[in-house]
């Protein structure tokens, strides 16, 4: 568990670099993106590399932007577990993802999500279920670390979320 718990921690703070430096996510000034590349020795190989990582990952992945409450990065099993259709990633709000949260664990989940927002919390999990528009449910497990700024306010988070269905 420890060992699951660091490498989250580990992976997670390498996401938030990627994003920090611009690299992860597209940024209109490619100028900007291309000398942050250079000056870091990061390129597009090493992006499209981590992508196919996370793509082949048997856990959904993602990124979430406090500020804009937008998930600025999921990877292919976020958007299978979520029935998020290819091109609309971009424009993914948390409203859409809390939606087809089942209904009787959506407050459970907010409060949850809410409290490991607060000043001090570093991190959070829950477990609900998914209403697929076919009727089926998946169970879920949701890890998350909390990025704050230097004021304490939280930023971002990052996560992993398993598909625990089968063990249900």
């Amino acid at each position: 568990q420890n060992l699951q718990s660091a490498f989250l921690k580990n992976l997670a703070a390498c996401l938030t670099n990627l994003v920090n430096l611009q690299i992860l996510f597209p940024n209109p000034d490619f100028y900007l993106q291309k000398s942050l590349r250079k000056e870091y020795s990061l390129d597009q190989d090493f992006f499209q590399y981590f992508k196919r990582l996370a793509d082949h990952s048997q856990d959904a992945i993602y990124h979430y932007d406090v500020g804009s409450k937008r998930f600025l990065f999921t990877n292919r099993k976020f958007r299978m577990l979520f029935q998020i259709d290819s091109g609309t990633e971009n424009t993914l709000t948390s409203d859409k993802i809390i939606q087809s949260i089942h209904h009787e664990d959506r407050e459970q989940f907010e409060d949850v999500l809410n409290r490991s927002l607060i000043a001090g919390r570093s991190e959070g999990e829950a477990e609900y279920r998914v209403l697929h528009v076919d009727g089926t449910i998946r169970w879920l497990n949701d890890r998350w670390i909390v990025f704050r700024n230097s004021n304490g306010e939280p930023i971002s988070r990052q996560g992993f979320i398993r598909d625990n269905t089968l063990q249900k």
